[in-house]
């Protein structure tokens, strides 16, 4: 989804002049989720796939295990930006959000955002993948960044198993966004996600470990580094991180037992 039509001047090195034309832009619009008996969650995203965003980002909050923690979500009457969401089992205490999640960083507003990984438990077995299986996935998530190509603003992500194979890409411009709707989408179809490895078309930072970490995903695999936290995070709960997954190049920080 775009908005689109927008008149823009381009100028060319070694050309002389100017041109313009028109340059779809990526929407940036707010979706706030209630919580029926408890808080609200304010989150700068790209429009769509919200039910799938709001699922992810339940399961990375701690706010539900699963599919089944949710009794109903539904849009709210009249307002597109705007999702009901009734849990099953209402939080002890509310979350301590205080702030809008904004779409470069899913994190803000956490009195003590490492308090996020503290009950994360490692990882099992998880799954294994061939070096040449995992050079092949960042061009099948290429062919499906849609948004990327009209906009060249968003990021992606997207779920793929043992052999390769990737699911749904999902975009927004938010990194923690398209992987909250990943997930979310892997959730409500009932994907069993130890299964699983996760694609970032960016950097992995430490609250994309967590996200990874509470769906069960064994390999994380990223077009960028990951910063230090990351990594740590990534050793203690034995997921295998690879960063400047290119095509031609798999730079694994940790568990590389798992590539191979």
């Amino acid at each position: 989804m775009n908005s689109g039509n927008y008149e823009v001047v381009r100028f060319l090195k070694g050309n002389p002049g100017s041109t313009k034309e028109k340059r779809d832009l990526a929407l940036e619009e707010p979706l706030v989720v209630h919580l029926l008996g408890g808080s609200s969650f304010t989150i700068m995203r790209t429009p769509g796939h919200d039910r799938e965003l709001t699922a992810g980002f339940l399961l990375a909050e701690g706010l539900i295990s699963g599919a089944d923690g949710i009794s109903s979500m539904d849009g709210t009457s009249g307002h597109t930006n705007e999702i009901r969401v009734t849990l099953k089992v209402r939080p002890a205490e509310g979350p301590s959000r205080n702030l809008a999640v904004l779409s470069s960083c899913g994190i803000c507003g956490r009195p003590n955002p490492g308090a996020l990984a503290e009950e994360i438990k490692p990882i099992g077995t998880g799954i294994h993948i061939a070096p040449e299986v995992l050079y092949e996935v960042p061009d099948l998530v290429r062919q499906g960044q849609e948004l990327f190509r009209q906009s060249g603003a968003t990021h992606a992500a997207a779920l793929f198993d043992a052999a390769g194979k990737v699911s749904q890409v999902f975009e927004d411009l938010g990194r923690h966004n398209a992987l909250d709707k990943a997930i979310g989408q892997a959730i409500l179809a009932g994907v069993d996600m130890t299964r699983c490895g996760a694609f970032l078309s960016g950097r992995v930072s430490f609250e994309m470990v967590v996200k990874a970490g509470r769906a069960g995903i064994s390999i994380i695999a990223a077009v960028s580094a990951p910063t230090e936290a990351a990594v740590r995070l990534a050793r203690r709960l034995n997921i295998t991180l690879c960063g400047f997954v290119r095509g031609e190049e798999i730079t694994i920080y940790t568990k590389p037992e798992r590539v191979g």
